[in-house]
């Protein structure tokens, strides 16, 4: 677990094609991709931030892979909200109600005031939770080595990864929580836009 102030960041230790999961214990408690964790686990990571399954008040997916979201169906009084289109498929895999977020916005859990950005490339409704000066919750579009999300699944543009990659170099935050593996920073974007800026893949 890493932890600041009260954004908390879970990286699971069992198998690959799970995400890690971000806990934000406000006065709103956010839970940031599920994954395709067990309810025994989800249940064990809250309750390391003071919080069940039941306190959760929103789930926020950061795109529609389902290595993200399968862990939405343990929290059935919380609000799910994803970016579109991504929230549509979200719905019709987990047949339940996706708030669908269609403009860049802020979601305030209290003490923190989070901006929604549309980050496409990984999927054409990724998205990123930034608050500026401090964290940058990012999904699979750049993982801490300096690498960043595949983009021949459905919705991935290689264009669009880029565009997004150079975006996140203009921000302004110290710690990069990933979909996956470690705690990174800025430098693990800068190290993400050379690698994609040399690569001649289309």
């Amino acid at each position: 677990m890493w932890k600041k102030d009260i954004i908390y960041f879970f990286s699971p230790k069992g198998p690959q094609l799970d995400s890690n999961t971000i806990i934000v214990d406000d006065e709103i408690t956010l839970l940031v991709d599920p994954g395709t964790s067990s309810r025994s686990y989800l249940k064990r990571i809250l309750g390391e931030t003071g919080n069940s399954l039941e306190e959760v008040d929103i789930v926020l997916n950061t795109h529609g892979h389902y290595d993200h979201f399968q862990g939405n169906t343990y929290f059935p009084e919380a609000e799910k909200i994803a970016f579109y289109p991504d929230s549509e498929d979200i719905s019709e895999e987990t047949s339940e109600d996706i708030r669908a977020i269609k403009k860049e916005s802020v979601l305030s859990t209290g003490k923190l005031d989070f901006r929604i950005l549309h980050t496409p490339g990984h999927s054409m409704g990724s998205c990123c939770l930034y608050l500026p000066g401090e964290v940058l919750v990012c999904g699979d579009l750049v993982l801490a080595e300096g690498s960043f999300g595949r983009v021949d699944l459905k919705g991935g543009s290689f264009d669009e990864l880029k565009r997004s990659i150079k975006r996140l170099c203009d921000l302004d935050f110290e710690h990069l929580l990933p979909g996956h593996g470690g705690v990174g920073n800025k430098n693990s974007v800068r190290r993400a836009l050379s690698f994609v800026e040399r690569s001649g893949f289309q």
